[in-house]
């Protein structure tokens, strides 16, 4: 006859609260396998370390946040593992500025959102925001080449977006900044694409420059 496992006094059931208590120890471990694997990806998208010194133009900075954010959106990362990758790249000055932060901030509002309005407040100044606004607003083609007149009305637009709120508004602001010689003939078109207002400036200049070409060589 067998024995009844329960009552040998080597056995004891298992309750369900005991199973509970020691699953989050395996959770934390693979919390933590997550989390290195991610800054692992992180430095394989080559992110770089933000260090904070204070010889460390507003430009720098921005142009980290910049690059760390476009890896960020390449390994598909939450916010909670926005925050935690963008963390592990802070040395130095920066990771002191941070570590007093969140010494004095609650928990639950160091989020994502929270960092990015006080990484921008502490490394990109609005003195600095406001000087590339009005730069914008005062840009025009002048010597430049028409390719270049639109890149750096890209780079300066998005620190006036308010100004331009509507791809008709951003057309007119890219046409009367150029040249007359090109502004006169492409205005004779109403562009409300501004791809296509780009293509058609393009176009008028390299016909104006084979026309000033041919006349160089009679």
């Amino acid at each position: 006859m067998e024995s009844d496992p329960s009552k040998e006094g080597s056995y004891r059931p298992v309750k369900e609260e005991e199973i509970g208590s020691h699953a989050p120890v395996h959770s934390q471990g693979r919390d933590r396998r997550e989390e290195s694997s991610r800054v692992e990806k992180l430095r394989k998208y080559k992110a770089i370390d933000f260090m904070g010194k204070k010889e460390e133009n507003p430009s720098a900075a921005e142009h980290w946040l910049e690059w760390t954010e476009r890896v960020l959106k390449q390994l598909h990362c939450t916010p909670e593992h926005q925050l935690e990758c963008t963390l592990s790249l802070l040395q130095e000055e920066a990771y002191q500025w941070w570590d007093t932060i969140s010494r004095v901030v609650q928990p639950m509002e160091l989020t994502w959102d929270f960092f990015l309005t006080e990484f921008k407040k502490k490394y990109i100044s609005h003195i600095y925001l406001e000087a590339r606004r009005r730069e914008f607003l005062t840009l025009r083609q002048r010597q430049l080449m028409v390719f270049e007149y639109e890149r750096e009305f890209l780079r300066l637009g998005r620190y006036a977006w308010e100004v331009m709120p509507t791809e008709v508004e951003r057309c007119r602001r890219f046409k009367d900044g150029l040249n007359d010689n090109i502004r006169i003939i492409v205005m004779a078109h109403e562009y409300t694409n501004f791809s296509r207002l780009v293509a058609a400036s393009l176009n008028v200049e390299r016909v104006r420059n084979e026309e000033q070409s041919r006349r160089g060589r009679q």
